[in-house]
């Protein structure tokens, strides 16, 4: 076993170099700790060629100029009627842009090189270290162990590490997007035929669709320099009710004339399926115990179609950076002071949400990562079309019969927590 080193100066190892992870080692450059990144194996069936939308704004936020030399600037939102049958309903964007997963990691990590952050490859991490019954670093498959004073669970590392420590939310079904995409082979002439918009600038189409039993899916086409990306979610509860699989959904919305007319005569060159969280207002979940941290998809506010950019994933790596920063300078990082980080993804991200849905009946069933930021990817209800499964189905998940439905097995006012969270 490989001995724990000494050191003299705080050490945040941040398990996991994906967007999450590479944001946040950004944002903490200025704080006076040891800042480690250890790169995890990425599993075979993900993909990091698909790409997101991020703002110039975001880019300045944790460092990076306003425009990077692979970036497209994503001048027109066109939120479609797949039945061809409507006009694109418009909105005008003045700072997006879409790019690469692959290539916004790359950037991310040369800034931190270039600042002095150690990034380590190829360093999967297997286990914690403890001492005295606290986290007290992480150890990878290969023996190498790396003491901490804070160790952040982010995009990448094994969701059963958080699940040890009672940090992985049980979501139910209903908290939960499939998401699927398709990547086609495209030149840059075809790109820009396809989805241009003006002299320089490119469109993303954005759709609502009836996925299944009456219930919506959503779904948009980003373009890339050498390729153009169709990408759709549905919750995983209708998957799992209709009997639907997420590629199904996907060869639907394919036929579809805007969309089909989009990639017509292209080659398939890439597919991605996962299951992304996307909150609930059902339950209260942990985010943070002694020393320990999570920064990732567990959090449950990213937008499912834009997780390869930029959403509200930067909201909850700005929370968990000023939550660091002050533990520290007050060198405690233990479970009280480290509440600081959920008490602001609750005030900034999940209470504003919760206020305005209440505020409006017909919003409520609206999870989280509909109102965080890249909203406008989002189609409006208006001109939901219905696709060919659930246009003989009653549209049950808008009925009350359904919803009691939904409900049987469950206790009135019993809420779900993690381990040693208890209703007030």
């Amino acid at each position: 076993m490989a001995a724990i080193e000494s050191r003299h100066q705080p050490r945040i190892v941040i398990v996991g170099a994906g967007i999450s992870g590479l944001v946040l080692a950004s944002l903490l450059t200025g704080v006076p700790a040891e800042v480690v990144v250890l790169e995890q194996v990425i599993p075979p069936g993900r993909k990091s060629d698909f790409p997101g939308i991020v703002m110039a704004s975001d880019l300045r936020a944790i460092g990076l100029p306003p425009t990077l030399d692979r970036a497209m600037p994503v001048t027109r939102i066109a939120h479609v009627d797949l039945t061809g049958t409507a006009a694109e309903r418009i909105r005008e964007q003045s700072d997006w842009m879409a790019i690469e997963h692959s290539h916004l990691l790359e950037e991310l990590k040369a800034l931190l090189v270039s600042k002095g952050v150690l990034v380590v490859p190829d360093a999967t991490v297997t286990e914690f270290l403890w001492d005295q019954g606290f986290v007290a670093g992480v150890r990878r498959g290969d023996g190498q162990s790396y003491a901490a004073d804070l160790v952040v669970l982010a995009d990448e590392s094994d969701p059963r590490l958080a699940g040890q420590l009672g940090l992985r939310p049980d979501w139910m079904p209903t908290e939960l997007m499939h998401l699927g995409k398709r990547r086609y082979a495209a030149t840059g002439d075809e790109v820009r035929d396809r989805l241009g918009a003006g002299d320089t600038g490119y469109r993303v189409l954005s759709f609502r669709h009836d996925a299944s039993w009456g219930s919506p899916g959503y779904g948009s086409v980003i373009p890339g320099l050498d390729s153009l990306t169709l990408a759709v979610a549905m919750s995983l509860e209708d998957a799992m009710v209709s009997a639907r699989h997420i590629s199904e959904y996907l060869d639907e919305i394919e036929r579809l004339p805007p969309v089909r007319d989009c990639l017509a005569n292209l080659t398939l060159e890439s597919y991605m399926t996962e299951v992304v969280p996307t909150g609930g207002f059902d339950t209260r979940n942990a985010f943070h115990t002694d020393h320990v941290l999570v920064v990732n998809d567990l959090v449950g506010v990213t937008n499912p179609l834009n997780r390869d950019g930029l959403s509200a994933n930067l909201e909850v790596c700005e929370a968990a950076a000023r939550t660091i920063a002050n533990a520290v300078a007050i060198d405690d990082y233990g479970a009280v002071s480290l509440r600081q980080y959920a008490e602001a993804i609750a005030d900034d991200v999940i209470s504003p949400v919760d206020r305005a849905r209440r505020a409006d009946r017909a919003l409520r069933a609206r999870a989280p990562w509909q109102w965080a930021s890249k909203a406008d990817l989002l189609a409006s209800d208006a001109g939901v079309t219905t696709g060919p499964k659930s246009a003989t189905l009653l549209r049950m998940s808008d009925s009350g019969a359904w919803r009691r439905l939904r409900g049987l097995g469950s206790l009135p006012g019993v809420r779900r927590h993690p381990p040693g969270e208890h209703d007030e």
